[in-house]
């Protein structure tokens, strides 16, 4: 994903991210932050998905203060947390 102040493109989608204000959905661990795509292509207020891919290491004090502050500040009303990687995620089939 490329982000900037107003958007986020992953692959060949766009779609609006909001970067202040209140939001509708947010997305912690988005992987490939499908669900944010659908939510504003649905004509919700999405804000930053959260994962390494878009920056935010949740492994790190950093990335842990980033991700808390999008909560504190934009307010979600629904807060999406991926389900751990179990035998049926993609990851784990690598091995």
């Amino acid at each position: 994903c490329i982000r900037d102040s107003r958007s986020t493109v992953c692959g060949e989608t766009h779609w609006l991210c909001r970067m202040k204000g209140k939001i509708d959905f947010f997305e912690l661990i988005s992987g490939s932050a499908r669900l944010s795509q659908m939510a504003s292509a649905n004509g919700l207020r999405v804000g930053q998905p959260v994962d390494l891919r878009t920056g935010f290491d949740l492994l790190t004090e950093q990335g842990r203060k980033a991700a808390l502050a999008i909560l504190e500040e934009q307010q979600p009303t629904v807060v999406f947390m991926a389900p751990e990687c179990l035998a049926w995620s993609n990851m784990s089939n690598l091995s």
